[in-house]
């Protein structure tokens, strides 16, 4: 597999591990918990699948569109159909989202650079539009359910280690605390983690602003693509198409 399509955003990976994630914060005693947040991860495993093939298939399409607006040969992701072939047949995607993945490699079927590129470029982007906005609002989707699952895995981790410092804290007959040293761990381990949870609550919701910037900009194309032979029409289309790689790099990059 390509560099590109391994890369997954370190908010992603958190995403996916999560629930393992609050296992760890939840106390052995609680099976019940414990048993639900495995069957929790096994399916944030699936989600993670789903979201690697939408990362490379956005990218494999945002890198090939930019090559045809510059007036080079398309050269779409040749692994993709295989990977969202495996991804369908184990059911990590849903066969109409599978298919919206496909759609955005055969909108460059035929297309090459050539003095017919205005015509192609409005073909791509025509056949594109559709299956593109439905990646994008799935990957979405996932990401908001990962703004709830991190207000969750927090309060876990705070009530967890606040349970902690109360036990260590307990006084016992003679006044004095059962465990000081196990409080003060307790204590600066809370502490340690906030910024994390800080950062990544900024994160989310950035990194759903810049997916929405890709469908808002790919759209103001397909809504001006019949007007792609006026020469400065066709200028601002390479500009979007910079942007959108540029938007959908810094995806890439958050958290």
């Amino acid at each position: 597999m390509s560099a590109d399509g391994a890369s997954y955003t370190r908010l992603s990976d958190d995403y996916v591990q999560s629930p393992e994630y609050r296992k760890a914060f939840t106390f052995r005693a609680d099976t019940a918990q414990r048993n639900h947040l495995t069957r929790v991860a096994e399916e944030r495993k699936k989600q993670g699948a789903e979201l690697a093939i939408y990362h490379r298939s956005v990218s494999a399409y945002m890198n090939a569109l930019a090559d045809l607006a510059g007036d080079e040969a398309p050269n779409f992701d040749p692994e993709l159909d295989a990977m969202v072939d495996a991804a369908a047949q184990a059911r990590y995607l849903t066969e109409e989202k599978a298919e919206a993945v496909r759609a955005l490699g055969k909108a460059f079927t035929g297309a090459l650079a050539s003095t017919y590129q205005q015509r192609e470029l409005k073909q791509v982007i025509e056949h594109a539009n559709a299956p593109l906005q439905t990646v994008i609002a799935s990957m979405t989707v996932i990401m908001e359910g990962f703004a709830e699952s991190l207000n969750t895995e927090q309060a876990v981790f705070v009530s967890y280690h606040q349970t902690l410092i109360g036990m260590g804290e307990e006084k016992g007959q003679d006044g004095t605390m059962r465990e000081p040293v196990a409080a003060q761990m307790a204590y600066a381990n809370l502490e340690l983690g906030k910024p994390a949870y800080a950062a990544r609550a900024r994160a989310i919701p950035r990194y759903i602003e810049t997916l929405q910037k890709i469908g808002v900009a790919h759209q103001s194309l397909y809504d001006h693509r019949h007007r792609i032979s006026d020469q400065e029409v066709l200028s601002q289309l390479a500009r979007q198409t910079r942007q959108i790689r540029a938007a959908y790099i810094a995806v890439r990059a958050v958290g």
